[in-house]
């Protein structure tokens, strides 16, 4: 009789030690899941040739117009078909799991790996991070039914390839004025940076300038809804080659200002929108919250006290002493 009471007491206690395990890892994973990333600047890009499900359809024209579309303002790289095959990796690619984007990506020296296919009259875009495999973007095009896909695919992969880089929520990112130098320097008392723009020849001394931290929950495409966090302010001082001189205004300190950090250009964003957002489109993808920081003026961030003004902080509060003391 105890040895069935004892057994069954283990039994039920072998239950509810698993119910709890069970219960915790579902909550761990919940919590791993809706976690928030850091995410980086993406420059180096591998763009692979469109799968298509049946050999009638010619892509070739279609992949070399989607490659002319994200390298037009220089702003992004992209592996050469030669690279690609030398490297045994030129082959049209659908999804990717997280192990072939990485495979892929060091094979190439890709920071993003880009896939386009066509299923059922419908073209496809997927971008996957290089480093550690996460789906970054991906949208779909419905063909129009009427009209052959062959003379819909360089327009659709054109198009998609347009809302990718709307998509980015970024225009930009810091670089160095000269190798080794500060991110941050100073020119008397106003504090520049300069910010790599490839052929972004819209943008005109004068622009506004937000240096940004995006996060993203892995979980999904992290440039689906981002967070996105202002850090610093500014204004273009000068535009050089690939590259501008922007006097920050604003921050919150200068080690939030990184090499190879995101930056956004509100006016160039809104360009981009306003020729690439789709008839009709709700912009909620394309026009995050944007979360701005404590920021004071650049000019008093880590700065001292000046002698007057500490001298005078100390009368006053030997004054207070006095008073109390009567």
């Amino acid at each position: 009789m105890d040895q069935t009471r004892t057994s069954n007491l283990h039994s039920a206690f072998l239950i509810a030690a698993l119910a709890l395990s069970s219960w915790l890892g579902c909550l761990l994973s919940s919590d791993i899941a809706s976690a928030e990333v850091t995410m980086k600047v993406y420059r180096k890009f591998a763009v692979f040739p469109i799968a298509v499900s049946s050999g009638d359809i010619s892509t070739e024209d279609a992949w070399w117009q989607a490659r002319e579309v994200l390298v037009k303002d220089l702003r992004f790289f992209v592996a050469s078909r030669r690279l690609m095959l030398n490297r045994g990796v030129f082959q049209p690619r659908k999804n990717l799991k997280p192990a072939d984007s990485i495979i892929l990506a060091k094979i190439l020296d890709a920071e993003l790996i880009i896939t386009m296919f066509i299923e059922d009259r419908e073209l496809f875009f997927r971008a996957y991070d290089g480093e550690n495999g996460y789906r970054v973007w991906e949208s779909q095009l419905q063909f129009h039914p009427a009209v052959p896909i062959q003379e819909q695919l360089v327009g659709g992969t054109q198009k998609l390839a347009q809302e990718f880089i709307l998509g980015i929520p970024y225009q930009g990112y810091v670089t160095e004025a000269e190798e080794d130098s500060p991110i941050v320097y100073e020119k008397g008392r106003d504090r520049f940076s300069q910010v790599f723009i490839g052929n972004s020849v819209h943008l005109e001394v004068g622009d506004p300038v937000q240096w940004v931290h995006v996060f993203g929950d892995p979980s999904r495409p992290l440039h689906e809804n981002p967070r996105i966090l202002v850090v610093a302010e500014g204004e273009i001082a000068e535009k050089m080659s690939e590259k501008v001189e922007v006097k920050i205004t604003k921050m919150r300190s200068p080690e939030d200002i990184w090499l190879q950090g995101a930056v956004r250009f509100p006016k160039e964003f809104t360009r981009l929108k306003d020729l690439y957002q789709r008839p009709g489109e709700k912009s909620s993808m394309l026009a995050p919250e944007f979360l701005t920081a404590e920021m004071k003026d650049a000019r008093e961030v880590g700065q001292k006290q000046s002698s007057t003004s500490t001298a005078l902080a100390f009368i006053a509060s030997l004054a207070a002493m006095i008073l109390l003391a009567f």
